[in-house]
């Protein structure tokens, strides 16, 4: 379980903030959000789901699990940030660029 408060809680108005102000774990998550919102939206405005209700039912995710990270008043799980990208085939996490790129991991990783 996360020990940082969930975006809403620690942020009020989330997400009508500025990304930039916010600490990287808080930005991520916004950027991460602001992602699937979109894509929602896209797989609305094609067809394929009639709401984000419908979106969730049609993922594999909850309705209420998804409302509450859209909101930001809740954490979304591994599973469910899994799940998200494999319906939408694409990643929602944000890509870090290692700060240290002569190390590198056998598994390819780059460190921080």
């Amino acid at each position: 379980m996360s020990t940082l408060d969930p975006p809403a809680t620690a942020y009020p108005e989330w997400p009508n903030v500025d990304p930039e102000e916010l600490p990287a774990t808080y930005k991520k998550a916004w950027l991460m959000r602001q992602s699937l919102a979109q894509e929602i939206e896209h797989y609305i405005e094609r067809g394929w789901a009639s709401s984000q209700s419908d979106f969730a039912v049609r993922s594999g995710i909850g309705h209420a699990v998804l409302r509450r990270w859209l909101a930001g008043t809740s954490w979304p799980s591994t599973e469910t940030v899994a799940s998200a990208e494999s319906v939408l085939e694409l990643p929602l996490w944000p890509h870090q660029n290692a700060r240290k790129p002569h190390l590198r991991s056998k598994g390819g990783y780059d460190y921080p």
